[in-house]
């Protein structure tokens, strides 16, 4: 192997491998700000946060179920859900606290597995959930 060469191979192996495109389309991640089109679940979310996606890119996630604790200080409010659940999920949102404990809601914002248990969404937006038929 000429030093040239030599000089290739060790640039190409320096380059980053191709990343693994986000999302699975029938996951609660997707890339961006985007919405998915199925929610994770408490009962869903343990399983799909080992497989979220590994990329330095904004991330977007978004879960239904029923608020478990609403807090707000000055600036921020913080919902959280599945607080029984080995995940539980906080919701930051930058908007007045408009909703209390047992309001069935879907929690959309930026992910981040913040430790093992627990799941950060900020910022994140609670809405309520589209009505069926």
């Amino acid at each position: 192997m000429t030093a040239a060469h030599a000089l290739v191979a060790l640039a190409l192996a320096a380059l980053p491998a191709a990343a693994a495109p986000c999302c699975d389309p029938a996951s609660p991640f997707r890339q961006g700000e985007e919405m998915p089109a199925q929610n994770a679940t408490c009962g869903t979310l343990p399983g799909w946060v080992d497989r979220a996606p590994q990329t330095d890119d904004r991330v977007s996630m978004a879960i239904e179920g029923r608020v478990t604790s609403a807090e707000a200080d000055e600036v921020l409010a913080y919902l959280a859900m599945c607080e029984d659940a080995p995940v539980t999920v906080v919701c930051v949102t930058y908007l007045p606290l408009e909703h209390a404990k047992g309001d069935r809601l879907v929690l959309a914002g930026g992910y981040n597995r913040a430790e093992p248990g627990l799941v950060v969404l900020d910022p994140c937006l609670p809405f309520a959930p589209a009505q069926a038929g």
